[in-house]
């Protein structure tokens, strides 16, 4: 299994719903698909949409759906975890949809997000990487998280570039290449 997924797995605090945005072929949803009453994934793409939705239909606690994450606010249902993987830096507007994250999000609930550091976005500059629209250092991105209302329980990178090292991705996560923030939304939020 991917660290990313292993980091991403022992973060993740089972609950009654979870909405997976930008699901991908269900990698998260297969390894989570007990522990939650109901799950839902989206995914813009086609063809990751139709694997998915193929390997998990006629599961009564699944729904996958082909649906854009800027219009997620369609859901009109509360979950106690969203997570979006590698999936903020793809976004046009990715405070818009942080936002309609903590509004579906209920008090409490639990928000994972991964995405890359800031060696993305110098390849953004040099129109290396044409797929992601947005990249930020790990503080860049918390700061995104936090104006939207949310708490940061943690920071870090997945791994650590030459020295694999747990401190060094927690301590030094602005210099690892790809960025985990855990949040939550908070319990007295309006």
């Amino acid at each position: 299994m991917h660290k990313k997924m292993i980091l991403v797995l022992k973060h993740l605090k089972r609950g009654r719903s979870l909405l997976d945005i930008g699901c991908g072929r269900g990698e998260l949803i297969s390894n989570v698909k007990n522990d939650f009453e109901r799950i839902v994934g989206v995914d813009i793409d086609p063809l990751a949409y139709n694997i998915c939705a193929t390997r998990f239909k006629g599961l009564p606690n699944m729904k996958i759906m082909r649906k854009d994450a800027h219009d997620i606010q369609e859901l009109c249902e509360k979950f106690d975890v969203v997570t979006a993987l590698d999936v903020i830096e793809h976004l046009a507007s990715p405070e818009k949809v942080l936002m309609e994250i903590f509004l579906l999000l209920k008090f409490g609930g639990q928000l994972l997000i991964t995405t890359p550091n800031w060696p993305d976005k110098l390849r953004i500059r040099m129109m290396k990487h044409p797929l992601h629209k947005h990249a930020h250092s790990s503080i860049g991105w918390v700061k995104m998280v936090r104006n939207v209302g949310f708490e940061i329980s943690e920071v870090r990178t997945v791994d650590f570039p030459i020295i694999h090292s747990n401190s060094l991705c927690r301590y030094l996560h602005l210099f690892g290449w790809c960025v985990f923030i855990e949040a939550k939304k908070p319990v007295y939020a309006q």
